[in-house]
């Protein structure tokens, strides 16, 4: 019996259960493949269909909110009101959090949550975590916005997107250890600390090459003096 009318036969009754001893064990095992195959790609279809609407809502959600996320040359940020905190589920298992400050900064609804993986933007960059299911340890990585914005200027961004993996593993040397949430919390507050820090010691060096007087502070003193004379 050819698979087509076996499935057929199958599904109209048990009639065929007789006939179906006379057929040789290699075309049992093959029809058997065949069935799961054909199961396999009629689950996908319905499941890439369900979940492809699934998607579509939550990311126009998201990026009507949000208005996606913006990456500058040193820093991340949402471009719709951006000094608020947001938390959006994706999935089942991945969630976005975005924190604007370090005050701002709250792991409750994360520890709270079911999902289990999530990334963490804030204006210094992002963090990715994954937890296990049992124990509520979490395993990050830190990524600097700079460092982010390097490599999807590249001109070979493309071609480097099989290197992601490494961009993530260099930048969580150190981070690799299981750490409960809390001492997380405070490694992002750390983390967007340091970023602060350097935001303003290059506001300050920029100031003080504009200054006219730390550029040529003798000619502003005879500027000052020939009035006078």
């Amino acid at each position: 019996m050819s698979f087509i009318r076996t499935v057929i036969s199958l599904c109209s009754g048990v009639s065929v259960f007789l006939k179906l001893l006379n057929i040789p064990l290699w075309r049992t095992v093959l029809h058997t493949i065949l069935m799961i195959l054909v199961c396999s790609l009629i689950i996908s279809v319905i499941s890439w269909f369900y979940d492809k609407e699934k998607i579509s809502v939550v990311s126009d959600r998201f990026f009507e909110q949000t208005g996606g996320v913006r990456l500058t040359g040193d820093s991340l940020e949402i471009p719709l009101d951006p000094e608020t905190a947001r938390h959006y589920i994706l999935s089942q298992t991945f969630r976005f959090d975005y924190f604007p400050t370090p005050e701002s900064v709250n792991f409750t609804a994360i520890e709270q949550a079911h999902q289990n993986s999530g990334i963490i933007c804030v204006p210094a960059g992002c963090v990715l975590w994954t937890r296990g299911a049992a124990v509520p340890k979490y395993v990050y990585a830190c990524i600097p916005a700079k460092k982010l914005f390097a490599a999807l200027a590249s001109p070979d961004y493309e071609k480097s997107l099989p290197e992601a993996r490494e961009l993530v593993d260099k930048f969580s040397s150190g981070n690799s250890a299981a750490v409960s949430g809390k001492t997380l919390e405070q490694e992002v507050i750390r983390f967007m600390e340091k970023h602060q820090e350097g935001v303003l010691a290059r506001m300050q060096q920029q100031e003080k090459a504009e200054d006219p007087v730390q550029k040529n502070p003798v000619l502003i003193q005879e500027e000052q003096i020939l009035p006078m004379l």
